[in-house]
């Protein structure tokens, strides 16, 4: 029946997921249909039950790592349903559910929509505590972070991270995402500045609190990452260990982490003289043409300076000419 309604085009078949999706003019007129027998708001109701169950088990921090990435697997696969509900909630006036929602689902949501995300954060209460407004901070970096924008928040960073060292371990499981992103960009920024010193202490007391808290994988890689570009920095051949964790971090992280690490994989390698795994973690990136087109172009000219290395120069050109 399902597969006649998409000959049919009333419904569409994602291939991707093997998901079955009304068109949006069907599923008006079928909301439009119950509002007229008047189960509208019993519907709408039930759907937002259903979101809030799904959201509820982003606040579960003692979740394995491999079920949590299978539970962000699902929230994005279900986004969608969850903007829906957010604005039902938030119509009928039902904040609590709004907070309980969004805070189960943020991290997806930022992933998903981060300008979507910033403006629920715009309408949400002004936070009233320490632990709220360290929260918000942690947020609003993680939107700034998928827009591109990180370094417009810098004494907010500074803010939330004196915070950050306050809050209760489960506070910090919770939402162990926002507190990553703030203490990369606190470290990033130390590099940045020229004080790798700092960035390296900020390395060491990352990695103390990685040690007290497994369940913050996105914590480890970001610890890496920011080993790397110090010791990169440095022109430290530990750059290239570093990388190799960061890596591997990366792949347990709940959000971008693999695919931030992958950004300043083959940079890293080209520069230590590791052409080989230069060449095999970026040249995929460039023939996919994936990521946006900084992340393209930070390939470009490591893949094709490994190349060239390698003995392969017509390859290296090819590389230069994708641009």
């Amino acid at each position: 029946p399902l597969r006649a309604l998409v000959e049919q085009s009333l419904v569409a078949l994602d291939p991707s997921t093997g998901r079955y999706r009304l068109l949006e003019t069907i599923r008006f007129y079928g909301l439009e249909l119950l509002a007229r027998a008047g189960r509208l708001e019993e519907v709408r109701d039930g759907h937002l039950e259903w979101a809030l169950d799904l959201g509820a088990l982003g606040r579960e921090p003692e979740l394995p790592s491999r079920e949590l990435r299978a539970r962000d697997a699902e929230q994005r696969m279900e986004s969608h349903h969850i903007f829906d509900a957010l604005a039902w909630a938030d119509d009928r006036g039902r904040r609590s559910d709004v907070a309980d929602l969004f805070g189960g689902s943020v991290g997806m949501l930022i992933e998903v929509d981060p300008n979507a995300a910033r403006a629920w954060f715009q309408r949400c209460p002004p936070p009233t505590t320490d632990v709220e407004r360290a929260l918000r901070v942690m947020y609003e970096v993680s939107c700034a972070y998928a827009l591109a924008e990180p370094y417009g928040l810098i004494g907010s960073i500074d803010e939330a991270a004196s915070i950050l060292w306050t809050l209760p371990d489960e506070i910090l499981v919770r939402h162990g995402e926002g507190v990553a992103y703030v203490l990369l960009f606190q470290a990033n920024r130390s590099g940045i500045t020229g004080d790798t010193g700092r960035e390296l202490e900020l390395v060491a007391a990352m990695g103390e609190l990685a040690a007290r808290l497994p369940q913050l994988t996105d914590l480890e890689w970001a610890r890496w990452q920011c080993a790397t570009d110090a010791y990169r920095r440095i022109n430290d051949p530990g750059a290239v260990a570093t990388m190799e964790r960061a890596l591997a971090a990366g792949l347990e992280c709940r959000l971008t982490g693999y695919e931030t690490a992958r950004m300043f994989a083959a940079p890293t390698f080209f520069q230590f003289g590791e052409y080989e795994r230069a060449v095999e973690l970026g040249l995929p990136c460039l023939h996919e043409r994936t990521g946006t087109a900084s992340f393209r172009l930070n390939q470009i000219a490591p893949v094709a300076g490994s190349l060239a290395r390698l003995g392969r120069p017509a390859d290296a050109l090819d590389v230069v000419d994708l641009d």
